[in-house]
């Protein structure tokens, strides 16, 4: 990896973010509901549904990134309960299942995400004002529930491109 990485992020699109997992688009204004839009997967049976509301302070940019996170045994969804702006930051698993940060991606989003079991992401960072979400994830309560990585010094997230 380069001693130094920038990332901006870029508008999410489906396409783009479907190697870790699926965005939540919104019906229709007067249209009907959409029923399974997503798979919250669990692959534990004595996990449960963990339900969490969260608000997310604004993040001032560029932010030197600290560590990644990922969900082994669950999914893990992020739907905004008002508009705002988010960022999303993924990244494949290196053949040692390690985050594979010269591939990382950087989004930004004012959609759900949900991201696949085992996919490597930054923690939830709101962009320009809070961000009201609500949570879902499959858990047991063991240190199983969330696997974490350091990332090595040098990684920024810098402000996304002007739209």
């Amino acid at each position: 990896m380069a001693a130094v990485m920038d990332l901006i992020p870029r508008p999410i699109d489906a396409e783009g973010f479907a190697p870790f997992g699926t965005l939540l688009a919104p019906p229709d204004p007067g249209g009907p509901s959409l029923d399974h839009v997503a798979d919250i997967g669990n692959l534990r049976t004595n996990a449960r549904l963990n339900v969490l509301i969260t608000r997310a302070a604004p993040t001032p940019l560029p932010l030197s990134l600290g560590a990644m996170e990922r969900h082994p045994y669950s999914s893990q969804a992020f739907v905004p309960r008002v508009p705002c702006v988010f960022t999303v930051l993924v990244a494949p698993r290196a053949g040692d299942g390690t985050p594979d940060t010269d591939r990382m991606r950087a989004f930004v989003s004012r959609q759900g995400v949900v991201y696949a079991p085992n996919v490597w992401h930054h923690p939830f960072l709101a962009v320009g004002g809070p961000c009201d979400c609500l949570m879902l994830r499959w858990d047991d309560g063991s240190d199983r529930d969330t696997e974490w990585h350091t990332l090595e010094p040098g990684m920024r997230l810098l402000p996304p491109a002007a739209d």
